[in-house]
């Protein structure tokens, strides 16, 4: 799923919410999108995390409104480069660092972890950013090294986490951006190296439509369209050291007809667990065989030691088969128990760090009917729309 994803609540209503959200639950942040024409305004978006202690947010493009709300904060930030910015980053690195400078540099109090360059970029076709994306990359980490901003923990109010570099790029065919994303990736990189900061990660967004063999979960691998792309994509992570962001959604598994609901929602005796018979590691759920199969597509493509971030996993609550408000508080709520705690069984122990899709109901979204209604929040009201216990 793509896109560029109030007035203050009374304050009996925020003593209440409040108890929803714990700042302890590390591991987790939500993703803001802007694809509604009924939401509210970024700077009381912002207000919210801060109201309901949401310690993390990931947004799709730039937003002065919402970046200047989050100076002096604690929330942790995922910058997305969006994908129609590809190409003009991967051309110039010039454009990089003015990039770097007017939506990074300029927010010195934001805590900035990760830069995003493309969200599920393709590999070719018209718009394709696949031969690019690295360029892209490297442009925008070596602007923020330039612009001085080399050590992101130094900047205590603004927290940039990550700078994603496109979101789901696509291949091909109208708007794909793949031929471009890691020329984009590699000029954003400079850009941030010029700039100072170059321990803001930059990474791009894919999904497990990039990945092919996913079961069992040891067979996992890149298909070939995407990895002719994404390999120097990886070789540019492992140099960085910095994580893999894919979006990750056991909800489709379900309306595919490929799994039991139980097996999608964390629940326990699924008649879908299984035992990978290469390794004999057990799976009692999608999502931990969805993870693995990312993990064992990198480790063939000399991505092993790479960290893999969920930037995206959630539940609808209308619109298709097994979308509904009971559903989508199981699912969420058992997601932030287990990647808090349990990593996945090829990589135990240890949390998942994860952003829930999304904040809100996002009415302008297009494609399936469920794409709108994936919110945690309703944008009107602006109450939860079912309980969700970070504590």
């Amino acid at each position: 799923m793509s896109g560029v994803r109030a007035p203050t609540l009374m304050f009996l209503l925020s003593l209440l919410m409040a108890s929803f959200f714990d700042t302890t639950a590390g591991q987790i942040g939500v993703c803001f999108g802007q694809l509604g024409n009924n939401l509210p305004n970024p700077s009381d978006v912002v207000a919210m995390f801060k109201q309901y202690s949401i310690p993390r947010m990931r947004m799709y493009g730039p937003n002065p409104d919402a970046l200047n709300a989050l100076r002096g904060s604690n929330i942790e930030f995922i910058l997305d480069v969006p994908n129609g910015d590809l190409k003009r980053l991967a051309d110039s690195q010039a454009e990089a660092n003015t990039w770097v400078r007017d939506n990074v540099q300029k927010y010195n109090d934001v805590r900035f972890k990760y830069i995003s360059v493309g969200n599920e970029v393709m590999p070719r076709g018209p718009g394709g950013a696949g031969t690019v994306l690295i360029q892209a990359m490297q442009n925008i980490d070596r602007a923020l090294s330039a612009a001085g901003l080399s050590n992101i923990k130094k900047y205590n109010d603004v927290r940039f986490k990550y700078i994603s570099v496109g979101n789901e790029v696509m291949p091909r065919g109208p708007g794909g951006a793949g031929t471009v994303l890691i020329q984009a990736m590699q000029n954003i990189d400079r850009a941030l190296s010029a700039a100072g900061l170059s321990n803001i990660k930059v990474s791009t967004t894919t999904f497990m439509g990039a990945f092919t063999d996913t079961y069992p979960p040891s067979r996992g691998r890149f298909s070939a369209e995407y990895l002719n792309f994404l390999q120097p994509v990886i070789g540019f992570l492992v140099d960085k050291r910095s994580p893999l962001l894919v979006n990750i959604y056991t909800y489709f598994g379900l309306k595919n007809g490929d799994v039991s609901l139980q097996f999608a929602l964390f629940q326990p005796n699924s008649n879908n667990e299984f035992t990978d018979p290469k390794n004999q590691l057990r799976y009692l759920n999608l999502f931990d065989a969805n993870l693995d199969s990312v993990y064992a597509a990198l480790e063939k493509t000399g991505g092993g030691s790479l960290e893999v971030v969920v930037s995206e996993s959630g539940w609808p609550t209308q619109g298709g088969p097994g979308a509904s408000v009971p559903n989508a508080e199981a699912y969420v709520n058992n997601l932030r128990l287990h990647v808090n705690k349990n990593g996945s069984p090829r990589r135990p122990g240890k949390a998942i760090e994860t952003y829930i899709f999304a904040m809100f109901d996002e009415n302008e979204k297009p494609n399936d009917e469920t794409e709108r209604y994936f919110g945690l929040f309703s944008p009107t009201t602006r109450q939860l729309k079912y309980g969700v216990k970070f504590n």
